[in-house]
């Protein structure tokens, strides 16, 4: 609204009403009593008060920012950890799975050498008992023959046999000692 709008209000108005009367003219003086009120003494407080707002906004940008900047640097500082904490882990890995390949090796060697060694340990058992059984054997066979032998000869030699036996023998040994 502008002020040569304003000067119809001014004059009466065609009902012939007076401009005092007017509520909207009234309306227009209190807003701009308030305006320049607002301007002369509010000017400078308001004034004041915005600008130390914009500082206080402008400064809390900056410290979310430099936040900002410092959390990016710190995750990617965390993101080069972690990646070299991974590389170290897979790496830990690789070791424990070729130690682990080393180990199944030697002990599967171990393992193979042991065996070899019972079934050697065994076959050797083994013949010691059939040694053993084929001495017994062979012992108690041996001693039944004698038995059987000596129940022969008590039963088919005489005692002129015996005598015959030990003369020959007492005439071969005396042609046997000088």
């Amino acid at each position: 609204m502008s002020l040569l709008s304003v000067l119809p209000v001014l004059s009466e108005h065609a009902s012939g009403v007076p401009v005092w009367s007017n509520g909207d003219l009234w309306s227009l003086i209190n807003f701009v009593l308030l305006v320049v009120l607002l301007v002369r003494f509010g000017g400078a407080p308001i004034k004041t008060a915005l600008e130390a707002r914009r500082l206080r906004v402008a400064d809390e940008v900056d410290q979310l920012e430099r936040g900002l900047a410092e959390a990016q640097s710190a995750l990617g500082r965390q993101k080069g950890e972690a990646d070299a904490g991974l590389a170290q882990l897979e790496q830990i890995g690789a070791g424990a799975r070729a130690m682990a390949e080393s180990l199944a090796v030697g002990i599967r060697a171990e393992a193979e050498t042991e065996a070899a060694r019972i079934k050697a340990s065994a076959a050797s058992e083994s013949d010691r008992i059939r040694r053993s059984f084929s001495d017994e054997v062979r012992r108690r066979l041996v001693e039944a023959a004698f038995v059987r032998a000596e129940a022969q000869l008590a039963s088919r030699l005489g005692p002129e046999h015996h005598a015959a036996l030990f003369d020959d023998f007492s005439a071969k040994v005396a042609e046997v000692t000088p």
